[in-house]
């Protein structure tokens, strides 16, 4: 086969493509200045996805009220998340301890801890959302 029986395959396929999936997808077009397309692109290159596939999440995310945190902040978050695990986990190991020699550490101070940390997660992922 040459090049352009190739290529009119090639085209006819995509017609019937089309054709077939005219109702099921739909296509979008965007006109981004180079400014804003570099941004974009850059955003894109921390998630490791497409402008395109990024552009696509970033629209429905804001419809569904979801947020999207960039790499950095997405580590920072499971680290966070890894610290307090083992803060709650040394909890248990006090309490435990705390039973054991029925002396009562004032767990009351841990909690008013957690809560704190708790609403400073609560008031960073809100600053970031908005």
């Amino acid at each position: 086969m040459t090049a352009s029986k190739d290529e009119q395959k090639r085209r006819e396929y995509m017609k019937k493509y089309r054709q077939k999936n005219k109702n099921v997808t739909k296509r979008v077009s965007v006109t981004l200045t180079n400014k804003e397309y570099s941004k974009l692109k850059k955003s894109a290159e921390e998630f490791g996805i497409s402008p395109t596939k990024m552009l696509k999440n970033l629209a429905f995310e804001h419809l569904n009220n979801q947020n999207k945190y960039p790499f950095e902040v997405q580590k920072s978050l499971k680290e966070l998340v890894h610290i307090l695990r083992g803060v709650g986990n040394n909890i248990n190991q006090i309490a435990r301890y705390s039973n054991t020699v029925k002396k009562v550490w004032s767990e009351e101070k841990a909690l008013k801890h957690l809560m704190f940390l708790e609403e400073q997660i609560q008031a960073f992922l809100n600053k970031k959302s908005k």
